[in-house]
């Protein structure tokens, strides 16, 4: 878990479930897998930059109460990062790639 102080001065705490940390391992594996180490590590970067930056902006996914109430999006390369905000806490659901349907997986 991550801890890190807004501007306003209230701590957004991040939290990932059990499934979403199976998403990254899976991810990681896969790219490993196809495309090798030094791409695999980037990818993973990149992962990590887009969910670091929902602590700062915790807003800027979009909304997907449509799939399910509280639910929100962000789109990175090719995997969705899917979360919900409640009070002082996001918290990671899924990280799924673009091509899978979230409905049936969140």
């Amino acid at each position: 878990m991550e801890e890190k102080k807004s501007i306003t001065g209230r701590v957004t705490t991040l939290e990932i479930s059990q499934q979403a940390q199976n998403d990254l391992e899976d991810i990681y594996l896969y790219s490993l897998q196809e495309h090798g180490e030094l791409f695999a590590d980037n990818y993973m970067g990149r992962l990590d930059q887009a969910i670091k930056s929902l602590l700062q902006h915790p807003k800027q996914g979009q909304n997907q109460s449509i799939i399910r109430t509280g639910i929100r999006r962000m789109v990175t390369s090719h995997h969705a990062i899917y979360y919900r905000i409640t009070h002082d806490t996001i918290r990671l659901l899924r990280i799924l790639h673009q091509s899978r349907d979230p409905g049936r997986h969140l």
